[in-house]
């Protein structure tokens, strides 16, 4: 039976969406209201471009994504080498909502290349996907050969299930790391005595404050020169004021002698807590501050009858360390029949090449990590010799 395809490109046409986007999203990446806030709040994004798919007039599935101006980076590790721009109609982490079929994963992919040869964009990205999915597997099989993505770099990702209190999450661990972890408190408030506190912040009155308190840390962190990470501008300031408004907004922060040195911040929704950002002033760094106060944000957490962290995409020792689940994704790129599509895929198929074989040979001889900490260590000193919590 045949699927009728309606592509959305307006923010009217999103509303009219609104009560079957609603019953069909899971995640606050592609909550409607979140979207209409990013779409309308960066200057880059050009319109919406939402696919449905139907079935008799039912909805079936829908695609979450956007038209939008997207300078893609040749880069070196850290190092970004040049930038070219492009017209990218970006699928969104988590945008696809509803019931993917094979058949319905396949019509996408395709839907999505009839864009192309309309020019309407230079690149189709889809922004991490699982790497066992269906449509992973379309999206790297059914462009040409030239069109399709052919080299893969695979990010981690990784949840914790939260159990019923902090008593039984210590009860999971060896003694000796239980004991570690009841120490660490123990000595920070021992060495600055009556000079630690945990507040902790949710309504949008306490905004100005929490984004003082979190920019004083998150713009002494690495992420910064990478121009990543929790960032106090306009855009962060609507984000966070919708997930305040909303009920989502769950900050942790953890001050040593009036000056805050640790954070933790993200979106609860549902009974999932979505890890947003975090960082911690490196001056404190022999009390791993950042552990202490991820202990104090498990508490208020199971507290809270919370079931899930998820701790995003990517990978860091706190992920592996606390983490219990995880599984791989990789970001697909589709590129037009053109020839600046083509060439953009070329450019990027031999970067990547040259940086995986690179990544092998430092493996290999076991200095890949010294290079890590020798670039982070150089990037923490541009900024005033703090880090981020690794």
């Amino acid at each position: 039976m045949e699927y009728e395809i309606k592509i959305i490109r307006s923010m009217e046409e999103i509303e009219e969406l609104r009560s079957i986007w609603i019953r069909m999203q899971y995640h606050p990446n592609t909550d409607i209201d979140n979207y209409l806030t990013v779409v309308a709040s960066f200057e880059d994004v050009i319109r919406p471009h939402v696919i449905l798919f139907s079935q008799n007039g039912q909805p079936k599935a829908l695609a979450v994504g956007r038209l939008e101006r997207k300078n893609m980076g040749i880069t070196l590790g850290y190092k970004t080498l040049f930038k070219f721009k492009t017209h990218c109609l970006t699928i969104m982490y988590d945008g696809l909502l509803g019931n993917w079929t094979q058949e319905i994963s396949h019509l996408l992919v395709t839907e999505l290349m009839k864009s192309l040869k309309r020019n309407e964009a230079d690149i189709v990205w889809f922004n991490l996907l699982r790497s066992d999915s269906q449509i992973y597997e379309k999206a790297r099989q059914v462009p040409s050969f030239f069109c399709r993505d052919h080299v893969i770099e695979t990010n981690p990702h990784w949840k914790m299930i939260l159990p019923n209190s902090l008593v039984d999450f210590l009860q999971k661990m060896t003694a000796k790391h239980r004991y570690w972890l009841n120490r660490l408190p123990r000595v920070l408030e021992k060495d600055y005595s009556g000079k630690v506190i945990y507040k902790y912040y949710q309504r949008k009155d306490e905004l100005d404050e929490l984004f003082a308190d979190a920019e004083e840390i998150a713009r002494k962190t690495y992420q910064r020169d990478l121009d990543a990470g929790f960032m106090d501008n306009s855009i962060m300031r609507q984000r966070l004021a919708m997930s305040a408004d909303h009920g989502w907004l769950r900050a942790y922060l953890l001050y040593v002698d009036d000056k805050p040195c640790a954070f933790w911040m993200g979106t609860l929704y549902g009974k999932v807590f979505h890890l947003d950002f975090t960082g911690y002033d490196s001056t404190f760094k022999r009390y791993e501050p950042g552990t202490i106060l991820f202990m104090r944000m498990i508490e208020d957490l199971t507290n809270n009858k919370v079931e899930e962290i998820d701790f995003g995409f990517g990978d860091a020792f706190y992920k592996q360390r606390f983490g219990d689940q995880h599984w791989d994704e990789s970001s697909v790129y589709i590129y037009a029949p053109t020839i600046k599509g083509i060439l953009f895929n070329t450019i990027r198929t031999i970067n990547l090449i040259l940086y995986k074989n690179l990544l092998r040979l430092a493996e290999k001889t076991n200095i890949l990590q010294k290079i890590k900490r020798l670039w982070r260590d150089k990037l923490i000193r541009n900024n005033n010799g703090n880090g981020n919590i690794k």
